[in-house]
């Protein structure tokens, strides 16, 4: 009997989903409750809550102990009992049902217990580290605001720059623009002037060949007239 004791196995399986339910919880718990000390002391809670390390909270798995079967003593013989006399029945009353409350396991109430004094604890401050954190804050906020103008004046100078730039591409562009035009339009009128220059050569040449054949024709009128007279002359001598 005793073998079959020490065979049973005590364990109980936690599946994961149950045990990141209770990490959740624990986390949750100890979060709310360090933004509510915040909130009553004045301190930052997401400072804090980053430096205890709650964002990312493990659970640890602790095994525990086997209790040992107690052992058992022999029976004793039981005396023989004498009748006893009949009593009468009482009704029962009905008892109220208790609600079926699940607790959660002591390892993690001890340990948001133990972030709870944590909190305590942090929340403690003097006047002196009061002060002290409230000039870093002041420090802090007084160095992001500098680094946010020098930005700010960075950005606008790089605007400024691009802006003139952009006026100079501009300008360099248009005067391109109107060079080639004033190049464009001066070769027009070079080709106008030299299409003009030919144009009256052609048309003095033409003059000119007016001029030749009028003069032939002339002449052509001259000779004929000359040979009409010399053959009357002739005529006429030999009519004498």
């Amino acid at each position: 009997m005793s073998g079959e004791m020490n065979e049973f196995n005590a364990s109980i399986t936690v599946t994961e989903l149950l045990s990141k339910t209770l990490e959740n919880c624990a986390k949750e718990l100890a979060i709310r409750c360090i933004q509510e000390c915040a909130s009553r002391h004045g301190f930052d809670a997401s400072e804090e809550i980053r430096n205890l390390g709650l964002e990312n909270l493990t659970l640890i798995k602790k095994q525990m102990a086997k209790r040992k079967p107690a052992e058992k003593k022999p029976k004793e013989p039981k005396e023989p009992k004498e009748p006893k006399e009949k009593k009468e029945k009482k009704v029962r009353e009905k008892k109220e049902k208790k609600p079926n409350i699940k607790l959660l396991p002591m390892e993690i109430i001890e340990g948001v217990e133990e972030l709870q004094v944590v909190a305590k604890k942090k929340t403690k401050l003097t006047d002196e580290e009061k002060e002290a954190k409230k000039a870093i804050l002041e420090q802090e906020r007084a160095l992001r605001k500098e680094e946010r103008e020098a930005k700010l004046l960075l950005e606008k100078e790089a605007k400024k720059e691009k802006l003139l730039l952009e006026k100079q591409e501009k300008e360099a562009k248009l005067l391109l623009e109107k060079q080639e035009k004033e190049a464009k339009l001066l070769q027009y009128q070079q080709e106008k002037e030299g299409r003009l220059y030919i144009e009256k050569q052609e048309k003095e040449i033409i003059r000119q060949e007016k001029e030749l054949a009028k003069q032939k024709k002339i002449q052509e009128k001259a000779l004929e007239k000359q040979k009409k007279t010399s053959v009357a002359n002739t005529q006429k001598v030999i009519d004498v």
